[in-house]
C-alpha cells in the first residue's frame, strides 16, 4: 500500500501486533484448566480487535486492490 500510495499503513501494522497479542492471551486461556470467564473475555477481545481491523483494511486496502488489475492485484498481494 505505500508503494501506491506513499502513505504507509502504520495502523495496519499495529493492528497485526494486536492481533498476535490476541490470539496468545486466547491460546493461554484455553490450556487446560484455564477459567472459562478469562477465556471469553479474551476471545471477545479477539474478536473486537480483528473486526475493527478488518473494518479498517477493507476502508483502506479494498479500494486500492478494485483498482488493480487482476495480475497487479496478484503480483501486490503475493510479492512477484
Amino acid at each position: 500500500m505505500h508503494r501506491l500510495t506513499g502513505i504507509a499503513p502504520e495502523r495496519l501494522v499495529t493492528d497485526h501486533e494486536a492481533l498476535m497479542s490476541a490470539i496468545e492471551a486466547v491460546d493461554e486461556s484455553l490450556r487446560a484448566g484455564a477459567d472459562k470467564e478469562r477465556a471469553k473475555a479474551a476471545i471477545v477481545r479477539f474478536d473486537d480487535v480483528l473486526l475493527a481491523h478488518l473494518d479498517r483494511e477493507e476502508s483502506l486496502v479494498i479500494p486500492i486492490l478494485l483498482e488493480m488489475t487482476p495480475t497487479e492485484a496478484w503480483a501486490l498481494i503475493h510479492g512477484a
